[in-house]
């Protein structure tokens, strides 16, 4: 995806809610979950926390909600990107 188009795309899930935006930082609520989906349509590796997305232009800065770490993609890899209410659960980490 080119960087304008997913700029785009993140102005338009921030107007629909869930989503704050501060220049060119986007915030994901707690009520809600942001998914980034990196590679090829039908062989994609889901990033489905994302906290923080930070888009730098050829490159955007996730911060990840449930893995705590940070991941810098190149915006080319991109193929879409989803906002949705978060699922019961997905705060919560397996344990014994």
């Amino acid at each position: 995806m080119e960087a304008s188009t997913l700029s785009a795309a993140m102005d338009v899930l921030a107007e629909r809610g869930g989503l704050s935006k501060d220049g060119t930082n986007y915030r994901c609520g707690s009520d809600h979950r942001l998914s980034f989906y990196i590679g090829q349509p039908g062989h994609a590796m889901v990033l489905k926390t994302v906290e923080t997305a930070d888009l730098q232009g050829s490159y955007a800065v996730l911060d990840m909600r449930e893995e705590k770490g940070t991941m810098v993609v190149d915006v080319d890899a991109v193929h879409a990107v989803a906002l949705g209410p978060a699922k019961p659960g997905d705060d919560r980490k397996a344990g014994f």
